[in-house]
């Protein structure tokens, strides 16, 4: 295959990966959760931008590109969404209990992205744990290991 020919069908398959991300229903719906979380006080910092497309880099395992194309749909989602049961509620189809936690961590690492939790981060995510079926007990688990973890980072650099 010519090499131009093969550049055209590479971009097409990277277009096509980045458009099945951005419209599978567990990145957009955990997207949005992480991005409900970061609005919840009125300041969408730059530092929790950057924390939602790297977690959602990490945690679905795509490549920065694929990355952007989410957390663009879970905007465009998150502005069109009447409650926050839209979002879990396809998360809860899908996942089982300790990958629902992991959905908590996630939003304790967003929250935690600018070092300070406010109290709308904790009520939003307290809300939406319940709305997992993520019990107190993990929750608060969760959220002081992701405390120890920025604190621990912090502490390194």
């Amino acid at each position: 295959m010519p090499k131009k020919l093969w550049n055209k069908v590479t971009k097409a398959l990277a277009v096509k990966q980045e458009a099945e991300a951005a419209h599978d229903p567990l990145h957009v719906a955990t997207a949005a959760l992480m991005i409900q979380v970061s609005v919840t006080h009125d300041d969408f910092s730059e530092d929790e931008k950057v924390s939602v497309l790297a977690c959602i880099e990490e945690h679905f395992e795509l490549e920065t590109s694929q990355a952007r194309s989410v957390f663009e749909r879970a905007l465009e989602h998150h502005d069109e969404a009447a409650d926050l049961y839209s979002f879990t509620r396809p998360i809860m189809a899908v996942l089982e209990y300790e990958q629902q936690v992991e959905i908590v961590r996630l939003l304790y690492r967003v929250a935690f992205a600018d070092h300070h939790l406010e109290h709308f981060e904790e009520h939003i995510i307290t809300r939406i744990a319940s709305l997992l079926g993520v019990g107190p007990h993990d929750r608060v688990r969760v959220k002081q290991e992701v405390r120890d973890e920025i604190e621990g980072a912090a502490g390194t650099a």
